[in-house]
């Protein structure tokens, strides 16, 4: 289905890193100009925890706090220079400066004071049409900002149309996308020289960007359906090799309520027993099905991921999954009995109208 956008539409495009937004929406933000719409573009961090293009360019390995900022302040504006590729004016961007590479850990720890930040932002836009990345991403910060974002979109009771971009770990998802924008070869030239004004992520080559301008820009709708009611809650993980779940340590809980409060909850899996809370039905070296009792009343919307302690690679070995709906035939449960997870605290999750402040991210993962 083909994308159109009308004088009276408000795109409000959330980016999670400068280039996501050309990559992912260079050409529906085009089409956007085009018809009329108002545009605004919102991108969560500057980018500056990108240390192997930063030590190749600058012919260091220590990178010490200036020098990240630094490069943070160049990624800006590059986002800044690309968006005028595309035909947006610097007044409509704006940079929360939320801390690169922690996303997941702000959506864990202070989930509910991020919400609201953005909340106030669509508060302020009314957009009638927003662009947001996909929970499925196998980018953390990707993933965490999507999660951030149903919630602040259900407590604002947004009626805007949703389309969700894809960009790492597509698989073959990328042709089963039943939204798109079709690029006239302007569009494509545009969406090109935003994509090449990101200079510094071109140093290990152009094919990185230039694999996302295509003949077509493709979204889909993401599900925001109500889950039916259970008595437990259930997950099954699988993991893509024979040792996929040899690291991991944790599993991370969030649900959003009717409302749009966020909760997070994380379960350690290798503590004391004792908790019984969190039972692990089964574990093998492939897969692993956990089943709690629902933690909060009233969700909307309740997901899962596996957690792993080390930062060797950015992308998540395991994705977001949603619980396993009632009537679907339950796992055998493990035999000796298995291993009873002891849960960590909850996050704090009352609403509040105080933004938590931004704080700089010196954590030197690839990304």
């Amino acid at each position: 289905m083909e994308i159109h956008c009308d004088r009276g539409d408000r795109l409000l495009v959330f980016a999670p890193h400068p280039d996501d937004e050309s990559l992912a929406c260079g050409a529906l933000i085009q089409r956007a100009l085009s018809a009329g719409a108002s545009v605004d573009v919102v991108i969560a961090t500057n980018g500056d925890a990108n240390p192997w293009p930063q030590r190749l360019v600058e012919r260091r390995w220590h990178l010490d706090r200036e020098s990240v900022e630094r490069w943070g302040a160049m990624r800006m504006g590059e986002a800044l220079a690309a968006l005028r590729a595309l035909g947006l004016g610097d007044d409509r961007v704006r940079f929360l400066r939320w801390p690169d590479q922690g996303l997941t850990a702000r959506l864990v720890h202070d989930g509910q004071a991020s919400v609201a930040e953005l909340a106030a932002l669509i508060r302020l836009q009314r957009p009638t049409l927003v662009a947001l990345p996909s929970v499925r991403d196998s980018h953390p910060d990707h993933s965490a900002l999507a999660i951030l974002l149903k919630a602040a979109l259900r407590a604002e009771s947004s009626p805007a149309r949703l389309l969700s971009y894809w960009l790492h770990g597509r698989g073959h998802g990328a042709a089963e996308a039943p939204m798109a924008v079709t690029l006239t070869p302007g569009e494509r030239a545009g969406k090109r020289a935003a994509a090449l004004a990101h200079v510094s992520q071109t140093h290990f080559g152009k094919s990185r960007l230039l694999q996302f301008v295509g003949t077509t820009e493709g979204f889909v709708h993401p599900a925001t359906g109500m889950p039916e009611a259970s008595a437990q809650w259930r997950w099954q993980f699988k993991a893509r090799g024979p040792l996929g779940l040899a690291g991991v340590r944790r599993v991370r809980i969030v649900a959003i309520s009717t409302t749009g409060i966020l909760h997070a909850s994380s379960f350690e899996l290798r503590g004391k027993r004792g908790d019984g809370a969190l039972r692990v039905l089964r574990r093998n070296p492939r897969m692993l099905t956990v089943e709690v009792e629902p933690l909060w009343a009233e969700p909307a919307w309740v997901i899962a991921k596996l957690d792993t302690d080390h930062s060797i690679n950015v992308y998540d070995p395991f994705t977001w999954v949603e619980r396993l709906q009632p009537g679907r035939a339950s796992p055998r449960v493990a035999t000796p009995p298995a291993r009873v997870a002891q849960r960590l605290p909850d996050v704090a999750v009352a609403p509040t109208n105080t933004l938590a402040p931004t704080v700089a991210d010196d954590h030197m993962t690839a990304g």
